[in-house]
């Protein structure tokens, strides 16, 4: 297994030659895979590149099927990782052999998913099996952890250890169940009762020449650091590709040109990460019967009005809709919703500030002033507003708000964005829960401005506050009516 990193590296390139060692052998079937399919067949993606580099060897291209095939009848196909719920992950892989797996932007990827296809990376032609991944660096998702030998306490690469064979055992479900060693030999005595009594179960009754070694359990990984000014190709065609990635934030920099592991994608301050995104769609189902709707209220425009259904602290509906141009047009759009869940008036929360006006006719609606004093007297937030985002994310980390899975590949509108799952547009806007300030009262990133939830994004964050004033309940106790920053209009 091995891993290469860096932006401008070549990674994606240097990945693809590998599986052409074995393209001779009619029973070689390689699998290069990407988080979604648009990725693979944007321009200057993994297909482009595979239209330069196999058909020199007689690949031949079978766009319907996402693959090329080679004169002796081996195939590199392509494919998507886009749903990683572990249904579907066991569904597709379960079973499978698959001697050659790549996965470009492995970072992207959940951890379980790749343990999965650790286990499907196997075969029985005699194929030497290898897996794998490149990435670029950030300490935002498991990857951090897994490469951590590598890297120093400023998350740069160590030169000595670049490159360097390391050896593991899966021990259990998540990352830091690995267990790691320098030899083999090493790895077996840090967990020698588990693979002792693995290896036991699997050789029973088998005849003593064709037993399975403790040497099949324990896999090998190297990490290689990319270097941009190794990939002459790139910087001989674009002479401007080092300038356009120094461009940016100090952070930006020290990721993209220096490689260092220790930078968030989402500058520091990001208060949700894209794991603990990924596992709200996957945490067990939060209902309690109590049905309640949230509403980011937008009228004309590109931006949506976007309504979440709630069981609970589990999201059961996301209506999303752009260009309502009158409240009459509004009230048509929320009233079917609010009579096909039966939803209580008072249960109904919105933001009250611009287009919330449309919500007058509502008048046991609870509507949010964002910029009023925190509930309960809450000193510790700036605002109301900061203190319902903190108390959405702290509910995320904590993995007490689930959502109904159907909902994750359903897609939505968002205007020169195109049509994206609600599962794409959720770890996007989840980028924009930010804190500003910590020092003294809390201060999450406000919506509009220089610095705000829309610079960072390139459009409002209307799903992700849809979805943020769907927990204020939380903030109080529900026989309460009225309080102060709520709107009883």
């Amino acid at each position: 297994m091995g891993g290469i990193d860096s932006r401008g590296g070549g990674k994606s390139f240097a990945m693809m030659l590998d599986p052409l060692y074995d393209v001779d052998n009619p029973r070689f079937t390689g699998t290069i895979f990407r988080k979604n399919e648009d990725d693979i067949m944007q321009n200057g993606g993994l297909w482009d590149k595979a239209k330069i580099i196999f058909p020199s060897l007689g690949g031949a291209e079978k766009f319907s099927g996402k693959k090329f095939v080679f004169p002796s009848g081996s195939q590199i196909n392509f494919s998507q990782l886009s749903n990683e719920s572990s249904k579907v992950i066991e569904s597709r892989f379960k079973g499978l052999e698959m001697p050659f797996i790549a996965i470009d932007e492995i970072d992207q990827i959940k951890f379980t998913t790749v343990k999965k296809l650790i286990e499907s990376n196997r075969n029985s032609n005699g194929i030497r099996n290898r897996f794998l991944g490149s990435c670029n660096p950030s300490c935002d998702t498991w990857l951090r952890k897994w490469v951590d030998w590598y890297l120093d306490d400023d998350g740069y690469v160590i030169p000595e250890r670049d490159g360097v064979i390391r050896y593991f055992f899966l021990n259990g479900e998540t990352v830091d169940d690995v267990v790691w060693g320098c030899s083999k030999e090493e790895v077996y005595q840090k967990c020698r009762g588990v693979i002792d009594m693995i290896l036991d179960k699997m050789n029973e009754g088998v005849p003593r020449k064709n037993w399975t070694t403790k040497d099949v359990l324990i896999k090998d990984f190297v990490f290689i650091e990319g270097n941009l000014n190794e990939n002459k190709k790139l910087t001989d065609n674009d002479p401007m590709y080092k300038a356009n990635i120094a461009m940016g934030t100090d952070e930006d920099r020290q990721r993209n040109i220096l490689g260092c592991w220790n930078i968030s994608y989402n500058s520091g301050d990001a208060m949700v990460s894209q794991d603990k995104m990924e596992a709200f769609f996957s945490n067990a189902e939060q209902r309690d019967g109590h049905i309640t709707m949230s509403i980011d209220v937008a009228m004309a425009g590109e931006d949506n009005c976007v309504i979440v259904i709630w069981d609970g602290l589990h999201v059961i509906d996301v209506i999303a809709k752009n260009r309502i141009e009158t409240p009459s047009a509004f009230k048509a759009f929320v009233e079917p919703y609010i009579e096909r869940y039966k939803v209580r008036e008072d249960d109904i929360y919105y933001d009250a500030i611009g287009n919330g006006v449309v919500m007058s006719d509502y008048t046991r609606a609870f509507g949010v002033q964002a910029n009023a004093k925190p509930l309960n007297d809450d000193e510790s937030f700036d605002k109301l507003k900061s203190q319902i985002m903190w108390q959405f994310g702290s509910l995320l980390l904590d993995e007490k708000l689930s959502i109904s899975e159907s909902l994750l590949e359903k897609k939505y509108n968002c205007g020169k964005r195109g049509r994206l799952t609600l599962r794409e547009i959720l770890l996007h806007e989840i980028k924009a829960l930010k804190i500003m300030d910590t020092a003294g009262k809390t201060k999450m990133l406000p919506k509009k401005g220089t610095n705000s939830m829309k610079s960072i994004l390139g459009h409002s964050p209307d799903f992700l506050e849809a979805l943020v004033y769907g927990i204020i309940h939380t903030l109080y106790k529900r026989k309460q009516k009225r309080w102060t920053g709520l709107n009883n209009l």
